[in-house]
């Protein structure tokens, strides 16, 4: 139960007040196209663990289709974002991989 005599210590005079609200940038999504790239470079890595290149490398590799005026530079996301899609989707390809495992077995 919550204390109501201590529950001023949780909010301040005019906290909701448009002018007191922290302004959250909009969040930048990767594009499809440079999306289907990243997919191509991991699985390239995945088949071929010699070929496997690191969030750097893959940062890299869009810069230069950039300059051969394939991609937007605009759509190059940053390392750190290419290194957290790269966690992200090994983790759903894992589980993937997981349950198409188990329905094999299952259906075996």
């Amino acid at each position: 139960m919550l204390n109501y005599s201590s529950s001023h210590v949780l909010f301040y005079k005019g906290c909701v007040l448009k002018e007191n609200q922290k302004i959250r940038t909009p969040v930048k999504r990767i594009v499809p196209e440079v999306k289907e790239l990243l997919e191509c470079m991991f699985y390239t890595g995945i088949a071929n663990p010699r070929q496997k290149i690191s969030a750097k490398e893959m940062r890299d590799e869009l810069l230069r289709r950039r300059h051969e005026g394939e991609i937007n530079l605009d759509d190059i996301p940053n390392e750190s974002t290419i290194s957290n899609w790269i966690t992200t989707f090994s983790r759903k390809w894992k589980q993937s991989m997981a349950l198409r495992n188990m329905e094999e077995v299952e259906n075996a």
